[in-house]
């Protein structure tokens, strides 16, 4: 049986909160700003340019990109339901 409550029945890995209070008081700069936005920005061109090479050649194409770790695992996820070997696993 699959189940899943909330994300907040359970604490925190020490590591987690380790990396938590090593980095507290690091600066940051804004949203938008540093280099995780940097790269993002890039890659939805880099789709976007794509997209647009494709309209210009007529070629059919399924542009997909994922951003976050949490896509990252879910497209895994998706692909093994689709193939009928997602596995009922509980911790």
């Amino acid at each position: 049986m699959l189940r899943f409550q909330n994300d907040y029945s359970e604490g925190a890995h020490p590591n987690v909160l380790r990396a938590l209070c090593d980095t507290n008081l690091c600066a940051t700069p804004g949203y938008g700003l540093d280099d995780d936005c940097r790269r993002a920005a890039d890659a939805i061109r880099a789709a976007i340019d794509e997209a647009i090479k494709c309209k210009e050649t007529g070629e059919e194409k399924t542009i997909v990109f994922g951003l976050t770790g949490t896509g990252y695992f879910d497209m895994y996820a998706y692909e093994a339901y689709h193939d009928g070997t997602m596995q009922n696993y509980i911790p």
